[in-house]
């Protein structure tokens, strides 16, 4: 199955797959997981820990991609966790597991701060800029970055709506594609063509656009 019909399938949540058959490789936050708000993707070779972060991850990632061939990575994070308190945890393993996700925090709030009064708002932005970030530590990796190349594989961050910032009813967006953050142009790929235009429209969506 290509990339594009797998995003597809994550934005419908259509996730009929045959047991043991892996499609994709999500990294994601642990709450998705349990969360009964949706259907997760049964055929994803699933990475999860707290933050969503990819960093403490690779290994796992690579090893699913290059082990089952899978020509998507999607990392997921919910808008249902707080930022906030995954950073201010006061325990010595959080300052390397959440390395990343403190970063994107500490560069970041001055700008997004007078931005979003609502705190799902400011908390939504800096859930899109995680997965961002996430999106960068694996592309920067050389062995990812040959796979890009060489087999054309693609790596798409999404939000899990819990607070209905999106939208009136909790479900996925596409945030980013390959790096790209800007709806307009992610829409505008050669192969979001393939994609019905009323999901395009309504399901690839940013709160924080970075010009």
């Amino acid at each position: 199955m290509s990339a594009v019909n797998i995003i597809e399938k994550i934005l419908n949540e259509r996730h009929d797959c045959e047991i043991g058959n892996f499609e994709c490789c999500i990294v994601c936050s642990s709450r998705l997981l349990s969360c009964k708000l949706f259907s997760f993707p049964s055929c994803a070779f699933t990475v999860a820990n707290a933050g969503c972060q990819a960093a403490t991850n690779l290994a796992s990632i690579y090893y699913a991609v290059k082990t089952y061939n899978l020509p998507l990575i999607g990392v997921i994070e919910t808008n249902g966790i707080s930022v906030k308190d995954l950073i201010g945890m006061n325990f010595p393993a959080a300052e390397v597991e959440f390395k990343v996700l403190s970063k994107v925090y500490e560069e970041n709030f001055e700008i997004l701060a007078p931005l979003y009064e609502s705190e799902e708002l400011l908390n939504t932005a800096f859930i899109e800029l995680n997965i961002d970030a996430q999106v960068d530590v694996i592309k920067n990796v050389p062995e990812f970055e040959k796979l890009f190349e060489e087999k054309g594989l693609l790596i798409c961050g999404f939000v899990f709506d819990e607070a209905c910032v999106y939208g009136e009813k909790p479900g996925f967006y596409l945030t980013n594609c390959n790096g790209l953050k800007d709806p307009e142009a992610i829409r505008q790929l050669d192969f979001m063509e393939n994609l019905p235009e009323p999901l395009l429209k309504e399901k690839v969506n940013r709160l924080h656009i970075q010009m």
